[in-house]
C-alpha cells in the first residue's frame, strides 16, 4: 500500500492541500517539511506563499533527491534523526523503526476522525500506536479505449472469458489488443501480483498465507498453485505488447489505438491527435477517443478489484513533544489537519484522475476514471500494492523471472524458486556488509567517497579495457544541506551524508545522486581543474526566465561546490593535462558540454562499470573508515 509515480502530481497535490483558511498562529518559529520529491521551484515557492498567506505559518522546506528516498527515510528513521517538523514520503515506513522517532498520531482524535475506519485499522501498530498516516494514494486498474470499444460495439469485459473473447476479436479486425508498461523487473512484478489480488492472494485465506509466508512459517507452494490464473491469461497472450523506452507506453497506447492499457498510472481520460503506426509513423488519420477503467478482473468476475497505494505518507518528529515545542507541535497538527479536510481532498482529488482519498465522506466525482465502480471500492474491493511489501531483490529477481515467462523465454517454476530464494534471504538478514565507518561523514566526505569510488570505476574500466589511460583527479559537486536544494535538483549532485556504523550495501541506494551512476573521463590540465572547481558546479544556465535571469534563488541554491580529489602523491601542476573522473550525470551541465566540444572527452572504454564497482574496490582496501581514510591511493 504505497509508492509514488508522478512526481509532478504529487508536488501538485501538496501545493493544493494547504489553500484553507484558518486562524492566525501566532508562532515566529518557522515549520520544516521534509520533501523527498523533485520538482520544478514554482510550485514549492507558490507552496509556502499559500501557507504563509492563509495560516499565516512560516514553512522552511528540507528537500532529498537520491537513488532511493525511502532508504534515505529508513536511515533517518533507524537514527532517531528525522530532518524536519513534518516529514513527508513516498512509500510506507516498517513499524518498528517510528516508535522512537514519530508522534503517536492515535490521541488526536481530530485528526484520526477525519480518516476511515480502514485507513485507521490498517495504519495502527500491534501495541495501539498511530505514526503514519496516508495523505493520497492512487488506483491502478486497467484504462481501456471506451470510443474504441463502442464503434466495435464490444461490451466492457467482467471476467477472463470476456477478455479471451475481445482477443480473439482484436486479432479478427486487425485491432491492437493492448500495451503493457515497460519490462521493468518491477513491472513483471507488479502484473503477477495485480491477477493474483483479484484472484486470490487478497482473499482471507490469501492474506493469511501472505503473512505466514513473510514471517517464514510457511511455503511458497500454496501460491504457486493459486498462480495458475497469471499463468492462464499470459499463455493466452492477454498482455499484448510492451513499450519500448523511446516512446512512453501510454503513447502507445494512445497512438496505436490499442483497446487496453495495462499500466502503474491510470491518468488518462482523452486523445486528441493523429493516428500512428507500430513504427511510430502517421497513418493520416485523426484521433478523439475517450478513456475509461475497469478492475483488475478475476477468473469468473467474482473478485475484480483495484489495487491501490498510497504514495504520500506524514510524519511527525517526536522531538517536538518537548516541553518547549509544544506551541510548534500544535500548529503542526493544525496543518495536517487542514491537509485532510473534505473541502481539501477534493482538491486533491480534482489533480489526477486516479487519485484515491481515505478520508470520510469523500464521495467520487463524476469525472473520475473509475467513477462507475464508486460503492464497489466503498465496499472494499481493492488490494495493497504488493510491490513494497518484500524486499527489493526478491522484486527485482523474481520480477526479471516474470518477465523472462511472460516474453517466451523463461521458465514457469523459476519465478517461484526465486521468490522463496529471496524471500529466505530477507528473512536471515542477509545483508552484503561493504565496510564500518568509524565517525559520521558529512555531505563533503560523503561526496570524497563518492568520487574516489567514480574514479576507481573508471581505472577498473580502463584497466579490463586493456587501455593505458588512468585517472588521477576526481570531482563532484555536493550540497552543504539538505535543504539547500533546489526542486529539480541536478541529478549528478551529492547530497547524502553517511551515519557512523555498518555500511551495507543499501547505501548505494542513498550516497549517489541518479539512478545508475558510470564514470565518465574528461582531459584538463591543473589550471583547469582549478578554475572549475573555484567556480563550482552551476545548474541555472538550464533554467533561464525569458529574461535571461535564472529561475532559481543562485544566493541559496547556487553554484554547488565541487569536491575534488586528486591521487596521492599528486601535486597538480597548472600546464600539466591528467584525466579527470567524473559522473555521467556532468553530462547536462554547460560546462562538461564546452568541454567535449572542444575533444577533452575520453573515449569511453570497452568495458563500463558502475560506481558500485569503484566503491567496492575503495572499502575492500578499508575495513574501518574514518575522514582520514578518504584518500585515493
Amino acid at each position: 500500500m504505497k509508492k509514488i509515480s508522478g512526481l509532478l502530481f504529487t508536488a501538485m497535490i501538496l501545493l493544493s492541500l494547504f489553500a484553507c483558511k484558518s486562524e492566525p498562529v501566532q508562532d515566529e518559529s518557522p515549520i520544516t517539511m521534509f520533501i523527498p520529491l523533485g520538482n520544478t521551484e514554482s510550485y514549492y515557492r507558490t507552496l509556502a506563499a499559500k501557507i504563509k498567506d492563509e495560516l499565516d505559518i512560516d514553512v522552511e522546506f528540507v528537500y532529498q533527491i537520491n537513488r532511493d528516498t525511502s532508504d534515505t527515510i529508513k536511515l533517518y528513521f533507524e537514527h532517531n534523526d528525522l530532518p524536519a517538523d513534518i516529514v513527508f514520503t513516498a512509500s510506507k515506513t516498517p513499524d518498528n523503526l517510528l516508535k522512537d522517532s514519530c508522534v503517536d498520531l492515535m490521541s488526536r482524535s481530530s485528526l484520526t476522525s477525519l480518516f476511515t475506519p480502514m485507513v485507521i485499522q490498517n495504519c495502527t501498530t500491534e501495541d495501539g500506536a498511530l505514526y503514519q498516516l496516508p495523505v493520497s494514494s492512487r488506483l491502478i486498474g486497467i484504462t481501456y479505449n471506451e470510443t474504441l470499444l463502442q464503434e466495435m460495439g464490444w461490451k466492457v469485459p467482467e471476467n477472463f472469458n470476456d477478455m479471451l473473447d475481445l482477443k480473439k476479436k482484436c486479432d479478427a479486425a486487425g485491432i491492437k489488443f493492448a500495451v503493457s508498461d515497460g519490462l521493468a523487473t518491477g513491472h513483471g512484478f507488479n502484473w503477477l501480483f495485480h491477477l493474483m489480488g483479484s484472484q486470490w492472494i487478497s482473499t482471507i485465506e490469501g492474506t493469511q498465507w501472505l503473512k505466514d509466508y513473510q514471517a517464514g512459517q510457511t511455503g511458497v507452494e500454496e501460491f504457486k498453485e493459486q498462480c495458475a490464473y497469471f499463468k492462464k491469461w499470459t499463455e493466452a497472450g492477454l498482455w499484448g505488447s510492451f513499450h519500448n523506452y523511446d516512446w512512453n507506453g501510454n503513447q502507445e497506447f494512445s497512438k496505436t489505438r490499442a483497446l487496453f492499457w495495462f499500466g502503474l498510472v491510470n491518468t488518462m481520460d482523452s486523445y486528441d491527435g493523429p493516428e500512428y503506426d507500430d513504427n511510430g509513423n502517421e497513418t493520416g488519420r485523426e484521433l478523439h477517443d475517450v478513456y475509461k477503467s475497469i478492475p483488475w478482473l478475476s477468473e469468473d468476475g467474482s473478485n475484480n478489484c483495484y489495487t491501490y497505494y498510497d504514495n504520500c505518507w506524514v510524519y511527525v518528529d517526536k522531538k517536538l513533544e518537548d516541553a518547549e515545542e509544544a506551541d510548534k507541535l500544535t500548529k503542526v497538527f493544525e496543518v495536517i489537519e487542514y491537509m485532510v479536510s473534505k473541502d481539501i481532498t477534493e482538491l486533491v482529488s480534482a489533480m489526477a484522475k486516479d487519485t484515491y482519498v481515505s478520508v470520510n465522506d469523500y464521495e467520487f466525482s463524476d469525472d473520475r476514471l473509475y467513477s462507475d465502480y464508486q460503492e464497489m471500492i466503498k465496499t472494499g474491493f481493492i488490494q495493497p500494492w504488493y510491490y513494497n511489501m518484500f524486499s527489493m531483490d526478491s522484486i527485482v529477481f523474481t520480477g526479471e523471472k516474470i518477465n523472462n515467462y511472460i516474453a517466451g523465454t523463461g521458465d514457469y517454476d523459476e519465478i517461484f524458486t526465486t521468490l522463496d530464494e529471496y524471500n529466505q534471504k530477507a528473512l536471515n538478514s542477509e545483508v552484503t556488509v561493504l565496510s564500518e565507518f568509524k565517525e559520521k561523514l558529512d555531505y563533503e566526505n560523503t561526496a570524497k567517497l563518492v568520487a574516489v569510488s567514480i574514479g576507481e570505476a573508471l581505472n577498473k574500466s580502463l584497466e579490463d579495457s586493456n587501455r593505458q589511460e588512468r585517472a588521477e583527479v576526481a570531482i563532484v559537486p555536493y550540497t552543504t544541506s539538505a535543504n539547500m536544494l533546489p526542486p529539480w535538483k541536478p541529478a549528478s549532485v551529492c547530497n547524502s551524508f553517511i551515519y557512523e556504523g555498518k555500511f551495507d550495501a543499501a547505501y548505494n541506494l542513498v550516497i549517489f545522486p541518479a539512478n545508475v551512476v558510470y564514470p565518465d573521463g574528461i582531459y584538463l590540465t591543473g589550471s583547469e581543474i582549478k578554475a572549475l572547481v573555484e567556480k563550482g558546479f552551476d545548474p541555472s544556465d538550464r533554467y533561464l526566465n525569458e529574461d535571461g535571469s535564472s529561475v532559481f534563488d543562485d544566493e541559496k541554491y547556487g553554484p554547488y561546490p565541487y569536491v575534488c580529489v586528486v591521487k596521492e602523491g599528486i601535486e597538480l601542476e597548472d600546464d600539466k593535462e591528467y584525466l579527470v573522473a567524473l559522473s555521467n550525470y556532468f553530462l547536462s551541465n554547460a560546462d562538461y558540454q564546452q568541454l567535449s566540444a572542444e575533444g577533452k572527452l575520453l573515449d569511453k572504454p570497452d568495458n563500463i562499470y558502475t560506481v558500485e564497482t569503484g566503491l567496492s574496490i575503495f572499502t575492500s582496501k578499508h575495513p574501518q573508515i574514518g575522514i582520514d581514510d578518504l584518500k585515493w591511493q
